[in-house]
């Protein structure tokens, strides 16, 4: 089997400390390009969660997805109704005290 070998990324750190040392001094460019990737990132994110699904929804007939059959809803209903007549017969019945002393 060969070895495998790290692989060595060739980062000019001093390139990187330059920007980050141009970016300490000059606060108000910092805090001008944070201010744009929030605002850059708030459109995407707006874009992709509210705009776009809003005009997708209007595009969608809902009668056509949803077609509920009439049978079909009518024995899923039954059969709730079923269960919960089961679930609440169990209430009905009287059981005898466990911890109640027999009488001779």
């Amino acid at each position: 089997m060969p070895e495998l070998k790290p692989v060595k990324l060739k980062i000019n750190k001093e390139r990187w400390v330059s920007y980050l040392e141009f970016l300490v001094r000059n606060n108000l460019i910092t805090f001008l390009v944070l201010i744009f990737l929030i605002l850059i990132l708030g459109l995407f994110i707006g874009y992709f969660y509210v705009w776009r699904v809003e005009s997708f929804d209007q595009k969608l007939e809902v009668e056509k997805i949803l077609k509920i059959d009439a049978l079909k809803q009518q024995r899923v209903l039954d059969e709730w109704q079923q269960r919960n007549e089961n679930f609440y017969t169990v209430d009905a019945k009287k059981y005898r005290n466990p911890f109640e002393l027999k009488k001779q």
